[in-house]
């Protein structure tokens, strides 16, 4: 593999760089391609680079739009309640000059965001693609399998902890925990100075989700070490939603499946954006005086 630093640094020298308002500060947009708006919502402890995979795809054919979450990634905190993160996205979304309806994708925290940006302003959300979401549904606890770093100053021990964290909450296969996964999450954890923890486990998701009847796509690696267990109840309420939602299951994959799936998520997504297009473009712009009767 290449180098990860230069791998990295290279997608972002491809993006355009925003910011937009919050209550404490500002959020940090990255921008990349052209066409049809995606909104992509990382998960916690995450930054932009949770979609290191899949963003050159998507930017083919779509303006891909992702910023680092309130209290993640350089982005200020920006409230306690999930009512406020989606707030936060939502009024950048407009600062960005999005207008009308967008792609909406959020994986794992972001897939709870992404619920209540739909549930706040259903109107603007053109589909909705939750990515490893445990966020409706029992999950598996796995906290006390995970180890701190904050306390481990050798940079050697402190890489093999986030490797550990890797293996034990995001990724299934040993051969997807390499050099970009660890560079990615040891940056990622690094410059998150918030715990959502609390706002997601009073979130209600389902909630959200039962008050709209728009387009839902789910995927998740079948090995998602915090809903394998629980896949099919997951995936019976969204077989059961009018119209009904799509699940993707994607084997021998885990949480972060667009990572340690990427082709297979990637295919998921650009055909269902393409699919959308087609049926139902978006009105082209209008000059004032003009209709498109």
């Amino acid at each position: 593999m290449d180098d990860p630093a230069r791998l990295i640094a290279d997608l972002d020298a491809q993006a355009s760089h925003a910011t937009t308002r919050t209550l404490n500060g500002s959020l940090v947009w990255r921008v990349w391609g052209d066409g049809e708006p995606v909104v992509l919502l990382h998960g916690g402890h995450g930054s932009w680079k949770h979609w290191i995979g899949n963003i050159p795809q998507l930017a083919n054919r779509y303006r891909v739009y992702v910023p680092n979450l309130p209290g993640m990634g350089g982005s200020a905190p920006a409230g306690d309640t999930m009512e406020d993160l989606a707030a936060a996205i939502a009024a950048g979304v407009d600062e960005l000059g999005i207008s009308g309806r967008y792609f909406l994708a959020g994986f794992s925290l972001g897939s709870m965001i992404a619920a209540y940006v739909l549930d706040a302003h259903p109107d603007r959300v053109r589909h909705l693609f939750l990515i490893g979401t445990s966020g409706f549904g029992r999950v598996n606890m796995l906290t006390h399998s995970l180890k701190r770093w904050q306390e481990v100053p050798d940079p050697l021990a402190r890489r093999a902890i986030h490797a550990n964290n890797l293996s034990v909450l995001m990724l299934h296969n040993p051969e997807a925990i390499d050099p970009l996964s660890i560079a990615i999450q040891a940056d990622n954890v690094e410059n998150t100075i918030v715990n959502n923890r609390n706002a997601a486990l009073a979130a209600d998701m389902k909630c959200c989700l039962d008050r709209h009847a728009g387009a839902i796509t789910a995927i998740w690696g079948r090995e998602d070490a915090l809903v394998r267990r629980y896949l099919d109840e997951r995936i019976d309420y969204l077989s059961r939603r009018r119209p009904p939602g799509r699940s993707v299951v994607i084997p021998d994959a885990g949480h972060w499946v667009q990572y340690e799936a990427a082709a297979a998520v990637n295919a998921v997504l650009l055909e269902t954006l393409d699919a959308s297009v087609a049926t139902s473009p978006s009105p082209l712009p209008v000059a004032e005086g003009e209709t498109n009767a």
